[in-house]
C-alpha cells in the first residue's frame, strides 16, 4: 500500500533521458523531449516547490534545503542519532513491513557513518511530506515534460515565422537574379529593375518567371498560445502542489470558481502540512526537539482552515 522510493537506475518511473535512450534504439523514435529544457524545468519546479516550506526551530547544525530535497524528492527524511555528528537529518533506505503496511525500519549509510536497519519509533523517525510517502517528485516530473513540450512548440513556432517564401528557378543564374532582387526589396528600394531573359524558359514568353510557394506565417504563430498555456501550466502546478497564485481576470471570471480553487491549493497544503507537524511531534518526543514547519508567506495550514 505504501509507496516509498525503491532507489534503483532501471526501476519506474522513469526519467526522461531514460524514455529517450530507450526509444533512440528504434527508427522512427517516438516524441523526443529535450533533455537541456527538460532539465530547466525539473530544477525550476523542484525549487519553487523546496522553498514553499518554512521550518520553525530547526537546529543550527541542520541543513534545511537537504531536508526540503529529500522531502520533496523522496516524500520522507529520517531523523537519526548518529552518535558521531548527534541529531540529524538523513535520507535512507526503508525497508520492512507493519501491521498498516507501513516501513518498519531505516536504514543510513553514507561515507562518514553507518546506521542499518534502524527500528523506526524507537531508534529513529521519518519526517513525511505526504501519507504516501510518495513525495512530488512524479508530479513535478509529469509537468516538467509538459512545460518542456510546449516551450519546444514555443520555439518552433518562433522559427517558422521567420520563413515565408520558396522560390524555384531555372538555373544558378536565375537562382543569383531572384536573390539580389529579393535583397534590394528587403532593403526598402521602391522600384526594382531586372532582365526578364534571364528568368524566362527559352519557350516562356510574358510568363511568371518563378515558380513560388508562400506560406501565410500567421497560420502557424502560436507564441501567445504557447505562453498562455505555460502559463496556465504553471497554474496548474502551483494548485496541485498547494502553492498560492493570483489568477488573471481571464482565467477566473467567476468569483465561486475562484474559491472552488483556493480551496483545492489550501487542501493540498493542508494535507502536507498536517503530515509533516504530526511527524514533527514524535520526532520532538523522541529527540527533545521543538520542531514545526509552516507555509511561507505567513499563512499556516491546518485541516480546519480548509475553505468549505
Amino acid at each position: 500500500m505504501y509507496g516509498y522510493y525503491s532507489g534503483g537506475n532501471w526501476s519506474p518511473p522513469f526519467t526522461a533521458d531514460q524514455v529517450s535512450g530507450y526509444n533512440g534504439a528504434y527508427n522512427p523514435a517516438g516524441v523526443k523531449i529535450d533533455s537541456y529544457t527538460y532539465r530547466y524545468f525539473l530544477r525550476d519546479l523542484m525549487q519553487r516547490v523546496s522553498y514553499v516550506l518554512k521550518w520553525e526551530n530547526m537546529p543550527d547544525t541542520w541543513l534545511a534545503d537537504y531536508v526540503n530535497f529529500s522531502l520533496v524528492y523522496c516524500g520522507y527524511c529520517g531523523v537519526i542519532d548518529s552518535k558521531k555528528y548527534g541529531v540529524i537529518p538523513q535520507w535512507g533506505t526503508l525497508s520492512g513491513w507493519g501491521i498498516y503496511q507501513q516501513p518498519t525500519r531505516l536504514s543510513c549509510i553514507n561515507t562518514h557513518f553507518q546506521r542499518p536497519l534502524m527500528l523506526i519509533g524507537e531508534e529513529c523517525e521519518l519526517l513525511r511530506l505526504t501519507p504516501d510517502l510518495r513525495g512530488l517528485w512524479d508530479v513535478i516530473e509529469f509537468y516538467a515534460v509538459k512545460l518542456a513540450l510546449v516551450s519546444k512548440a514555443f520555439d518552433m513556432s518562433a522559427i517558422s515565422s521567420k520563413v515565408s517564401w520558396a522560390v524555384a528557378a531555372k538555373n544558378k543564374a536565375a537562382a543569383q537574379t531572384i536573390k539580389a532582387i529579393f535583397d534590394k526589396a528587403q532593403a526598402g528600394e521602391p522600384l526594382v529593375v531586372y532582365d526578364n531573359g534571364a528568368l524566362l524558359q527559352n519557350d516562356q514568353e510574358n510568363e511568371q518567371p518563378w515558380q513560388e510557394y508562400h506560406r501565410d506565417v500567421h497560420e502557424g504563430l502560436i507564441l501567445e498560445e504557447t505562453l498562455d498555456a505555460m502559463d496556465r501550466l504553471y497554474h496548474q502546478f502551483y494548485t496541485v502542489v498547494g502553492i498560492p497564485f493570483a489568477a488573471k481576470d481571464q482565467e477566473r471570471t467567476v468569483e465561486i470558481q475562484a474559491l472552488q480553487d483556493a480551496g483545492g491549493t489550501q487542501s493540498r497544503v493542508a494535507q502536507m502540512v498536517d503530515t509533516l507537524e504530526r511527524s514533527c511531534i514524535r520526532v520532538n518526543d523522541m529527540f527533545g526537539l521543538d520542531l514545526h514547519v509552516r507555509m511561507r508567506g505567513g499563512a499556516s495550514y491546518a485541516a480546519d482552515t480548509v475553505a468549505e
